[in-house]
């Protein structure tokens, strides 16, 4: 398991500067940290994808299922709602 976290940091860091890096980039590795099982690292990068663009709905999406695997409802509840809210804005 330890090789493969490390497999995992050293294919993410390919960029050493988040600023420059896009929210779909940042997602991306999220959703590579859930892969591999930690959970931690990965809701940061979801959440550092949401502050990059608040529009950016797969990020929202993820942190509410990994919210729900967490059993952190109250939490998916509220990134729901703020992925609700953005939807209907954009719709409009």
């Amino acid at each position: 398991m330890e090789e493969v976290k490390m497999l995992l940091k050293q294919s993410l860091s390919f960029s050493k500067n988040l600023e420059e890096e896009s929210a779909s980039a940042l997602n991306q590795k999220g959703v590579r940290y859930a892969e591999a099982g930690d959970l931690i690292q990965a809701e940061l990068y979801y959440k550092k994808a949401v502050k990059k663009d608040k529009k950016y709905k797969n990020a929202y999406y993820n942190l509410v299922v990994l919210y729900e695997l967490k059993k952190e409802y109250h939490k998916a509840k509220d990134v729901f709602n703020d992925l609700d809210c953005i939807i209907r804005k954009m719709s409009k």
